[in-house]
């Protein structure tokens, strides 16, 4: 039988793991290290929502649920006079071309706007008459010559590009038929979209359709 000094030394060495245990749990690291941006972007917060945020090396841009997108710098100061009064109701994405000189966006008004910070020579309004959920361009939409391509997402995905001298916009159907598209990403040749049953991937290179990830269902 164990003796009352050696049941109080078990109970005390388990009261110390388990304040160890407690303390390596406080201690751990947060996977992320984060920072929240303030400056202009709190006043923006007060009178609005963001909808949807897109990331470039020189600039955030960030779409409202007021149909409004601001530019800001990384730390969430305005770095341009006025905001873009895009759309009339909530903007759902956001893309930009590498360089940072365009941005395109969507809204479920049904218009997708291209628009350009340094020219308006490239500018476009397009009226979809139904709600567009994700929008990308061509990475080098910037370039001369490049064909001024972007993509929609709505119930199919899309590609719009410059038409000839006498056509100013021509559409090609790449999918549809699985419902509506939540978003897209274009990188390189690569367009990946998604959609309820999972994500696709179209090479631009080849003009066909390369990969399918299924969604996973719990």
């Amino acid at each position: 039988m164990a003796s009352v000094d050696e049941f109080e030394k078990t109970e005390d060495s388990t009261e110390e793991d388990e304040s160890e245990s407690d303390e390596s749990e406080e201690e751990e690291e947060p996977k992320l290290k984060y920072e929240r941006i303030s400056n202009d972007l709190v006043d923006i917060l007060k009178k609005d929502c963001i909808s949807c945020l897109a990331v470039h090396s020189k600039f955030l841009a960030a779409g409202t649920h007021w149909g409004m997108i601001y530019i800001l710098d990384h730390i969430g100061c305005h770095i341009r006079d006025t905001e873009i009064t895009a759309h009339s109701t909530t903007v759902n994405q956001i893309s930009i071309d590498d360089h940072g000189d365009y941005v395109a966006s969507c809204s479920d008004d049904g218009k997708v706007l291209i628009t350009g910070f340094y020219t308006a020579e490239n500018n476009q309004s397009l009226n979809f008459d139904r709600p567009v959920k994700a929008v990308a361009m061509d990475p080098l939409f910037y370039k001369h010559g490049s064909g001024k391509h972007f993509v929609t997402g709505d119930d199919k995905l899309v590609l719009n590009e410059k038409g000839g001298l006498f056509s100013r916009h021509r559409t090609t159907a790449l999918h549809q038929g699985e419902g509506p598209i939540r978003e897209i990403q274009w990188i390189g040749d690569f367009i990946a979209w998604a959609n309820d049953l999972g994500v696709k991937i179209y090479d631009m290179s080849t003009r066909s359709r390369i990969t399918h990830i299924p969604r996973e269902h719990a």
